[in-house]
């Protein structure tokens, strides 16, 4: 297809990036507020970023119909949901990074590739999040964790990852599952839980899904330092590896300005 999808099924646990940062969360319960058109206004302002949620035929590339996309609306109290928390993910990045490499929002109630549900992906230059409510485990910091997992995967591609630098970290043993497309397959092949466990920490992976490409492992960290920096503080402290990967995100976000949180 010559785009990544990547899949993000199980609410993230820990404390959110703006509570690191000083910020107070998103209320859970918002007022019903403006027009459901003026919604994303004053972040569009801001960032030039469109918020899309009307499912329409240009919701998705054209280039991804191989992989049979799929999308339901998005329920409007979910949607109104979206404006503080994307807010509060996007506070962190510079605001000319963000008009530099993104364009779109694409928020919907479900998303499925390859009759697969997703909870996130992404584009060249779009971020793909989907909220099925609170209840099914789609809270705040979740959503969150999803934004900075998929945009993260843009930054590594925009601007030059040193990846053998990465690799270098892992242990000799190691090989991921795949080169590239490792996450899809994971995903098939039902290998794609995002739960830690010390069998993935001792290489240096953060949940199952991690081992699938190093893409995928690059991913899973960066939404770990972006919204439970106190839980890879801890790791870090104990896997040598898991010490020396964390230390190459800060080191490639604040390269790019972003405001990396500090653990509690």
């Amino acid at each position: 297809m010559g785009r990544r999808l990547v899949l993000i099924v199980a609410a993230t646990a820990g404390v959110a990036a703006w509570l690191a940062l000083g910020r107070s969360a998103p209320a859970v319960h918002r007022a019903a507020g403006p027009p459901i058109g003026e919604l994303f206004t004053d972040l569009t302002a801001r960032y030039g970023v469109e918020v899309r949620w009307r499912i329409d035929p240009e919701f998705f590339p054209a280039e991804w119909a191989d992989a049979t996309p799929s999308a339901e609306p998005i329920d409007e109290p979910e949607l109104r949901r979206m404006p503080a928390i994307l807010t509060a993910a996007l506070a962190a990045y510079p605001k000319e990074l963000i008009r530099r490499d993104l364009r779109r929002i694409c928020v919907a109630g479900a998303l499925s590739f390859f009759g697969q549900p997703y909870g996130g992906t992404y584009d060249d230059d779009s971020v793909y999040l989907c909220s099925e409510g609170e209840l099914q485990g789609f809270d705040d910091v979740y959503l969150m964790g999803t934004f900075h997992h998929e945009l993260s995967s843009i930054l590594m591609r925009n601007y030059g990852f040193e990846t053998e630098r990465w690799r270098s970290c892992n242990p000799k043993s190691f090989a991921y599952s795949a080169s590239e497309g490792g996450g899809v397959q994971a995903i098939v092949n039902a290998q794609d839980s995002l739960d830690g466990a010390p069998e993935y920490y001792e290489q240096g992976l953060l949940s199952q899904y991690g081992k699938s490409e190093l893409e995928e492992d690059f991913n899973t960290y960066c939404e770990a330092m972006m919204t439970e920096p106190a839980r890879l503080r801890r790791l870090a402290a104990r896997y040598p590896v898991i010490a020396a990967k964390a230390a190459l995100c800060r080191e490639f976000y604040r390269r790019l300005g972003i405001e990396v949180p500090q653990e509690p």
